[in-house]
């Protein structure tokens, strides 16, 4: 691991263990800014921060360390939002006396050290598909601006500016075809909530199916985030779990050896393990996607996924499954798709994303060495 690599994950395992942050000297301005960016990128700067403030690695009346400060000062103001904004929410949704499944960050945040260390954009939450229109309808009275309907969600925007993902399935269809087939049954294995009766929550070992399947998602996607690995960290250390269970339901959706990857992964960086050659290449993979993944790191997975004749045959002419989310006529009148076809392509230049397609195929012909690892990658991780 490169040495901003090290002080990053070093910083961010301090803060989740309890554990004193210690560098071998100070850090100079031009590490600090290559940490900051890391950081950043990974919307981690806030943790960093946090670790830097505790110890007497660089000068607190560094410009740069004030950079740090702020994005601590805004991880909180952010964390306190999105509380306040889920709290309203889900009281609508009691209102209405709907079942709801809180979803990723409005679950997990709760086993961390601090809750706001762990940010997240948006709220998540799943209810049944044939309330949908009844709670978007609420959602308007109060004022949310509701945006597009997605293969599985629909998005919305609360008077406040949070962003609101009203999941009506868990996972696009058209991925994962084992989980789904698990997940797309989830109303029948949810559980109770203590403190309501219309607030749901999955067993463990079904809430750690969904992360698993969230992170691979990502990796496809151009990198999971070593948010997603801090998560399979306090997931493996931070609750009372049945393995035997976990393994059963990751081995029956094929999803076993990625699991193990980014558990390896995540004992590698903060429980200190030692590396071998996939946490390495694995954690330069996701290093270099940042939170969201990047256009280099989709179109190399995809194209070992697929191949690349394949690969780039499937971006200019996107098959049935995927263009009538975006298109939800062809979902009636299936034989308008070659007009849809045409139409995506006026879509896009319109839209200015001419610029993307021809950077995906100047990536899709990049050298056979990064063709190489990824295609090492998705092996050892059984994708």
């Amino acid at each position: 691991m490169q040495k901003v690599e090290s002080l990053f994950i070093s910083a961010i395992r301090s803060e989740l263990c309890g554990e004193k942050y210690e560098a071998e000297n100070e850090i100079s301005n031009e590490t600090l800014v290559k940490l900051y960016k890391l950081s950043d990128s990974h919307d981690m700067a806030h943790i960093v921060a946090e670790a830097l403030y505790k110890s007497c690695v660089c000068e607190k009346e560094n410009e740069l360390f004030a950079h740090f400060q702020n994005k601590a000062r805004l991880a909180v103001y952010r964390y306190q939002l999105l509380a306040q904004e889920q709290t309203v929410l889900f009281s609508l949704l009691e209102n209405l006396k709907v079942e709801y499944l809180p979803l990723k960050g409005a679950v997990i945040r709760n086993l961390y050290p601090i809750p706001w260390m762990r940010t997240s954009c948006d709220i998540d939450v799943l209810v049944h598909e044939q309330d949908l229109d009844k709670i978007l309808e609420e959602l308007k009275k109060n004022k949310y601006q509701i945006g597009e309907r997605s293969s599985h969600d629909v998005s919305a925007t609360s008077p406040r500016g949070v962003h609101v993902e009203v999941h009506f399935l868990l996972i696009e269809q058209t991925r994962f075809e084992k989980a789904n087939q698990v997940l797309e049954n989830i109303w029948n294995l949810v559980e109770p909530s203590a403190d309501s009766n219309y607030k749901k929550r999955m067993p463990d070992d079904v809430f750690y199916l969904y992360h698993v399947v969230h992170a691979a998602k990502h990796f496809y996607n151009g990198g999971c985030g070593v948010k997603v690995i801090m998560d399979t960290w306090i997931l493996n250390h931070k609750v009372s779990f049945d393995r035997e269970n976990r393994e059963k339901l990751l081995k029956q959706c094929g999803l076993f050896k990625f699991e193990q990857g980014i558990s390896q992964l995540a004992e590698v960086w903060f429980s200190q393990q030692q590396p071998n050659q996939t946490t390495k290449l694995l954690g330069d993979y996701i290093f270099s996607g940042g939170t969201y993944g990047t256009l280099d790191n989709i179109v190399k997975a995809r194209k070992v996924k697929k191949g690349r004749c394949a690969y780039i045959w499937s971006r200019i002419f996107q098959p049935y499954d995927t263009l009538k989310f975006r298109y939800p006529i062809l979902q009636k009148k299936k034989w308008l798709m070659p007009i849809y076809q045409i139409k995506r392509w006026i879509d896009l230049l319109k839209s200015g994303h001419g610029k993307n397609a021809r950077a995906e195929l100047r990536i899709s012909y990049e050298s056979k060495n990064t063709e190489d690892i990824m295609g090492y990658l998705i092996k050892e991780l059984g994708l």
